[in-house]
């Protein structure tokens, strides 16, 4: 946690507790809805990933803030100070070159949910991508703890789903000391599972699907100069090529 997010060891501590409580009584929910609920009130600590942003509430069915916030103080949480946690991380991880906490949560909401507005943009666009890398893409905001946050967080979704013992939390921790200690490369697992175990192929899905432009596209591009569209794309693909080696 510390690695990978910047956090301090009582944060960490604070997030785990968190995830323990949430855990005891959710417990017999599905994995998808366990995911869901548990990380759509972590992102709706920040209010730029919460409810109160009609994307959101439509697509992750986040709660607004303060019901979040509520959501965590039923569950016996210090809410006010996980959601500086939240804020603080969010603010700093670009500058000090970590991976958005935060974003990843947010990513996690919306990839776990199902309702009837998602479903019904799937036919349209890829909104599992959307709320990740494409969304970052067309949107002009991809920076580089974006591009980590991006790969990490849908390796780590699928991870959950495929989670032994049921526990999302040390799924995710699995993940990142697996980043940690270099036995995993997140580039390749990413590729690896859009390509179905071969990554060259993997890279050819992902363009496409990253060219595929929509409503979706249209709407987050309106006030984006095409250049830096072209941009985030390059970045993108190079950060993955350099990490597999290529």
């Amino acid at each position: 946690m510390k690695e990978q997010y910047g956090f301090t060891k009582e944060e960490a501590k604070l997030l785990a507790d968190a995830y323990t409580k949430f855990s005891d009584k959710y417990s017999k929910k599905s994995r998808k809805k366990q995911i869901n609920l548990f990380f759509s009130n972590l992102a709706s600590l920040y209010n730029g990933y919460s409810g109160d942003d009609k994307s959101f509430k439509m697509m992750g069915d986040n709660p607004a803030t303060d019901k979040a916030l509520k959501f965590w103080e039923k569950l016996g949480v210090d809410a006010e100070k996980l959601k500086d946690v939240i804020e603080n991380q969010h603010s700093a991880c670009g500058a000090e070159g970590n991976r958005d906490f935060a974003h990843e949560c947010a990513i996690y909401s919306v990839m776990a949910n199902s309702n009837l507005t998602k479903v019904a943009s799937s036919m349209l666009d890829n909104v599992n991508a959307l709320v990740s890398y494409k969304g970052d893409i067309y949107s002009g905001s991809m920076g580089d703890d974006d591009i980590r946050s991006d790969i990490a967080a849908s390796n780590i979704y699928y991870r959950m789903l495929k989670s032994k013992n049921g526990s999302i939390w040390e799924a995710m921790n699995n993940y990142n000391k697996g980043v940690a200690d270099g036995t995993i490369n997140e580039s390749e697992e990413f590729l690896s599972r859009y390509g179905k175990g071969d990554t060259a192929k993997g890279m050819i899905k992902l363009e496409k699907e990253m060219n595929h432009e929509s409503i979706a596209t249209s709407e987050l591009s309106k006030d984006v100069d095409s250049d830096k569209i072209k941009d985030c794309k390059e970045r993108f693909i190079e950060h993955l090529k350099n990490e597999l080696g290529d």
